[in-house]
């Protein structure tokens, strides 16, 4: 099978694409707005891109063209976090998907700790076991026929790791960190295997 992406539709590729680059890393991205509201939400569309300098990518899917809070806040900011997902976060992640007003905090909605930034004026995920914050390097957008994206690459500034997964070089041990990634449609890979889980409404 071949598929020709000029002649396929974007519903299409994205179920294929999204079934065939897996597990992907979750990015848990917390920024705020100008009058500082909290907004905290997940992207699998994540990966690291540099170790020397550091950098990370997100890239926010703009449905219809409309920017996500996430990119807004960012591109105005010009800082944010990068929180990971591990295995007893997977639940409270999934909640901060929901679609909720931009003046409701998904940190409240959640049951999650914010915490202040020590280099950037965003919040962590204070549960989650890994943080970057990060500033803005480089931003672009994509243009496509149901809304393009907001590509957003960010330099690690800080990077926070629990005591409990590291061996004090830095080093994870991947046992105890029990990372999750995404798979195709609502399912995720933890270290119990495959796991199912909707979409909040």
């Amino acid at each position: 099978m071949t598929i020709d992406c000029a002649q396929t539709d974007a519903v299409t590729l994205y179920k294929t694409l999204t079934s065939v680059v897996i597990p992907r890393p979750i990015a848990w991205v917390g920024s705020q707005d100008a009058e500082g509201v909290h907004n905290l939400a997940p992207f699998s569309f994540f990966n690291v891109i540099s170790h020397d300098p550091p950098h990370i990518m997100i890239s926010c899917v703009n449905p219809k063209g409309n920017l996500k809070d996430t990119a807004r806040n960012i591109l105005s900011q010009k800082q944010f976090t990068v929180n990971l997902v591990t295995r007893p976060l997977l639940e409270k992640m999934n909640t901060t998907a929901a679609t909720i007003p931009a003046n409701e905090c998904e940190f409240e909605l959640a049951g999650l700790t914010p915490l202040p930034g020590e280099y950037v004026n965003a919040p962590r995920v204070a549960e989650s076991q890994v943080q970057f914050e990060c500033t803005l390097a480089k931003d672009f957008t994509l243009t496509g026929a149901t809304g393009g994206a907001t590509v957003l690459i960010g330099k690690i500034e800080k990077i926070h790791l629990n005591d409990v997964i590291h061996d004090g070089t830095g080093r994870i041990d991947a046992e105890k960190y029990l990372a999750v990634g995404k798979l195709e449609k609502h399912n995720y890979y933890t270290p119990e295997g495959k796991f199912g889980l909707s979409r909040p409404k």
